[in-house]
């Protein structure tokens, strides 16, 4: 069993949040992917956890996503592989708000 706080949980849990965000705004992972000029399928393979997200490219989604404050920084923490602050202990799943 995978502890909460290890890198494949905090990847999936950043992955399945900026899922949620893109869909909240509206946005096909094709309209994302065309904006960012990234493929679709990079879009994809983030967003389903099957890769690894660079802080840049979690920046540039925000910044795409118009994401500021707390949420950000909270969101830019776990794409650099860092445990957000106010997860410890948390027993629900629950978005990075």
């Amino acid at each position: 069993m995978t502890a909460p706080a290890s890198p494949t949980v905090r990847r999936r849990r950043l992955a399945a949040e900026l899922r949620g965000i893109r869909e909240d705004k509206g946005k096909s992972g094709d309209s994302v992917a065309a904006a960012l000029r990234w493929s679709p399928s990079k879009v994809s393979r983030y967003e389903r956890a099957r890769t690894g997200l660079r802080p840049q490219e979690v920046a540039r989604l925000l910044d795409y996503y118009q994401i500021t404050g707390p949420r950000r920084a909270l969101l830019l923490r776990a794409g650099r592989g860092r445990r957000p602050e106010g997860l410890v202990g948390r027993v629900r799943r629950e978005p990075f708000r």
